[in-house]
């Protein structure tokens, strides 16, 4: 927790703030829908409430309390991201291994631990699926020609 707790605490205080004018800008929602007082996802977001209500999520302890940020020692993130795929079902996972002010070693060292101790550990997780969403390289027949290169055309 103290490796990330000032890169955590500075990305859920300082970086998620919206300003409520940007929430709705002009053109992007009808004259009824404002006359209703509607408002958008963004500007629900935004709204005064939900920001106080995040502001309390300033905390590293609050963060990984409320499950924004997973961490631990590699068995720990392994548990909790199976924990997290099987309940939601979900195989593909977008993780964010760099977030808020954290520096280039720190970055370095968390993917790299994430790559060779927690990634194997999940690859077996929907094993039995067929992933029809993950791309797949095209037939060699179909592919274009890629002309040879010639020195004296790249530089125009």
């Amino acid at each position: 927790m103290e490796l990330y707790r000032d890169s955590a605490e500075y990305f859920y205080g300082r970086c998620l703030y919206t300003d409520p004018r940007w929430a709705t800008p002009p053109g992007y929602v009808t004259e009824a829908t404002m006359r209703a007082g509607m408002q958008s996802q963004v500007g629900r977001a935004a709204s005064l409430a939900a920001r106080e209500q995040a502001r309390g999520a300033t905390r590293m302890e609050d963060i990984v309390e409320r499950g924004y940020v997973i961490v631990g020692s590699p068995d720990e993130v392994v548990e909790q991201l199976s924990e997290v795929a099987t309940s939601l079902n979900v195989g593909h996972l977008m993780l964010l291994l760099q977030y808020g002010n954290m520096g280039k070693a720190l970055t370095k060292y968390n993917t790299k631990l994430f790559a060779e101790k927690v990634m194997p550990r999940l690859k077996t997780l929907f094993a039995e699926w067929e992933d029809r969403w993950w791309p797949q390289p095209m037939d060699d027949s179909q592919r274009a020609e890629v002309p040879a290169f010639v020195p004296s055309l790249a530089a125009e």
